[in-house]
């Protein structure tokens, strides 16, 4: 981590606040220190920074992170009224019991590819993943080192504003959405 001047921070801050503005989706760490031409862990200081100003002065935006990315939401405070404003509703798209299992296997094994999902499922999951991209609840995070390099999916930044999470670690244990299970699978 490079040692800033507080006038270099203040720059930094503002040209970091731009980029994600400007790229108008989550910006990773690694694409703004290469942006700024400076090192990783003084990007990911200062982006914290940056997230606590906001938060502490009161505007109409915050910066959220998940994982390595940061990305900027409407105040909670303002929400409603912002929406009143747009006339926003809050959408929520109809998930079949297909979409919600496939979208469960991914949110809690991800990255995980297609074979997998459709292993533990036991049917051709194509339809339901082809679907969740659409509703962009779920990405490619990636390619899996293997042959034929099968495609990684991981869930998006809209499921957890659908779920109101900030992170992935906010997701419930599995064991606490079942409880003690019996060896047939049957709640205790």
């Amino acid at each position: 981590m490079v040692l800033l001047s507080n006038d270099e921070k203040k720059f930094y801050i503002r040209l970091i606040e731009a980029i994600i503005f400007y790229e108008g989706k989550p910006v990773d760490v690694a694409y703004c220190s290469k942006l700024c031409q400076i090192d990783e862990d003084t990007c990911l200081q200062l982006m914290l920074e940056l997230k606590k100003e906001l938060q502490f002065s009161n505007r109409g935006i915050l910066l959220e992170q998940q994982n390595e990315s940061f990305f900027y939401i409407i105040n909670p405070d303002i929400k409603d009224s912002f929406k009143k404003l747009y006339k926003i509703t809050d959408y929520k798209p109809k998930l079949t019991e297909p979409l919600k299992e496939v979208l469960s296997i991914i949110a809690f094994k991800q990255p995980i590819t297609k074979t997998e999902i459709e292993a533990i499922r036991g049917v051709d999951s194509s339809y339901s993943l082809k679907r969740l991209i659409e509703l962009e609840l779920v990405e490619v995070k990636g390619k899996k080192d293997v042959p034929g390099k099968p495609c990684l999916y991981g869930t998006a930044i809209k499921f957890l504003q659908l779920f109101n999470l900030n992170s992935l670690d906010q997701l419930p244990k599995p064991e606490e959405l079942l409880g003690e299970v019996n060896f047939f699978g049957e709640k205790m």
